[in-house]
C-alpha cells in the first residue's frame, strides 16, 4: 500500500498536485476537449441563453413583453402622429373653406355692389323717362289750353 506521500508530494503552500497528470497539455484545443469530456464538465459549462434552458423561460418572457411594450408604444406613436395629421389636415380644410368662403363673399359683394349701381342707373334713366313723359304732356295741356282759350276768347 502506499502511503500519502508516494502518490502526492507536498508543496509549503499546502497545495496538492497530483503526480500522474504532470505533463503540461499540447494545444489550448486539446486541454478544452479533455476538459469538457470529464464528468463534472456539465457543472462548469454555462447554461445556453437560446436553446430550452431552465433560465431561458424568464429571460424569454421578458423579451417578449418587453417586445410587446414596444409595439404598444408604436401603436400609441402611430396614433399621435395620425391624429396631429389628421387635425392639421382638419384645420387646412377649415382654413380653405373659409378662404373659399371670404372669397365668395367678396364676390358676392362686389357683385350686389355692381347690381346696385345698375339697378340705381336704370331707376335714374326711368325717372328722367317719366320727367320727360310729364314734360311733354305738360307742354301739351299747355298748348291745348291757349288753343282753347283763344278759341273761346275768338269765338264769343
Amino acid at each position: 500500500m502506499l502511503t500519502r506521500d508516494a502518490k502526492c508530494r507536498t508543496i509549503a503552500s499546502a497545495v496538492v498536485v497530483p503526480e500522474h497528470d504532470a505533463s503540461p497539455p499540447t494545444s489550448p484545443e486539446r486541454s478544452k476537449r479533455r476538459r469538457a469530456e470529464g464528468p463534472e464538465s456539465e457543472a462548469l459549462k454555462r447554461p445556453r441563453l437560446s436553446g430550452g434552458g431552465v433560465g431561458e423561460t424568464d429571460e424569454s418572457d421578458m423579451r417578449e413583453s418587453r417586445r410587446l411594450k414596444q409595439m404598444e408604444e408604436e401603436k400609441k406613436r402611430g396614433r399621435r402622429l395620425f391624429g396631429a395629421l389628421l387635425g392639421t389636415i382638419g384645420q387646412f380644410q377649415k382654413e380653405t373653406t373659409t378662404r373659399g368662403a371670404r372669397a365668395a363673399q367678396v364676390k358676392r359683394r362686389e357683385v350686389e355692389v355692381k347690381l346696385q349701381e345698375k339697378m340705381k342707373a336704370q331707376t335714374e334713366e326711368i325717372d328722367e323717362l317719366r320727367k320727360r313723359e310729364d314734360d311733354v304732356i305738360n307742354l301739351r295741356r299747355r298748348v291745348a289750353s291757349r288753343d282753347f282759350e283763344e278759341r273761346a276768347v275768338c269765338d264769343p
